[in-house]
């Protein structure tokens, strides 16, 4: 079965945002441009996402991914991604599933 093209999309917006800190790490974002650049970015990533009509494995992997990007991060580029967690679940199973998870760390 053909993936649709919104997870196609979905998919490498996630990719991306696995990539945001590794490629971001050594520059120096002090003055605030690379932050906000970033920042908008993200938030026109995350409704891709959401809107993809992922199965629950898909997104379920698409999760384990994010998070692993937000944990990795070291000046929280991803913190949108952290605020929009519940939304990026999408199925409340899944929600309920990554919110059982993530409790002892919290």
């Amino acid at each position: 079965m053909a993936r649709s093209d919104a997870v196609v999309a979905a998919d490498g917006a996630v990719a991306l945002l696995e990539r945001i800190w590794p490629a971001l790490q050594s520059i120096d974002g002090s003055l605030g441009a690379l932050g906000n650049a970033v920042y908008g970015t993200v938030h026109a990533l995350i409704p891709l996402v959401v809107a993809a009509p992922a199965d629950m494995k898909t997104r379920t992997a698409w999760l384990e991914r994010m998070y692993e990007a937000v944990v990795e991060d070291g000046v929280d580029y991803l913190a949108p991604v952290q605020d929009h967690w519940g939304q990026l679940c999408v199925f409340p199973d899944l929600a309920g599933q990554r919110a059982d998870r993530l409790t002892p760390a919290v």
